[in-house]
């Protein structure tokens, strides 16, 4: 029973941000569904077929700027919108993770950044039972 009730409660309070919209970004969004019944959210600039019809992911485009600086306010404020949550970033493309390196500073007051490697294993997603 407490194992649900805990998996409940992540469900309301994690939200995972992927940066990225590719094949392996909707293989993390199914994973992390299946595993914790969370419905991740994939920024992007741009929304792919797959994306689009998939339920077990919502789809929130991000401007064309390319800017490291552009795309941390952008998140920033996708952040604000959710209040009481714990918003984690996983950046998937290189253009992504080198935009998250560029502004670690700024993004780690409003998220929590979690790598690939390590998602399942040492993010606060491992913690869920």
């Amino acid at each position: 029973m407490k194992d649900r009730q805990a998996r409940e409660s992540a469900r309301r309070y994690f939200v995972p941000f992927i940066l990225g919209n590719s094949a392996l970004s909707h293989r993390i969004a199914l994973r992390i569904y299946l595993k914790y019944g969370i419905i991740p959210i994939i920024c992007d600039q741009r929304r792919s077929f797959i994306g689009a019809l998939s339920p077990i992911c919502r789809y929130l485009r991000l401007s064309q700027a390319d800017e490291p600086c552009v795309i941390a306010q952008q998140l920033i404020s996708l952040s604000e919108q959710q209040p009481y949550t714990l918003p984690i970033i996983i950046p998937v493309t290189e253009k992504y993770s080198d935009a998250v390196e560029a502004e670690k500073s700024t993004l780690e007051q409003s998220f929590v950044i979690a790598d690939l490697p390590s998602l399942f294993s040492s993010s606060p997603l491992a913690n869920i039972p």
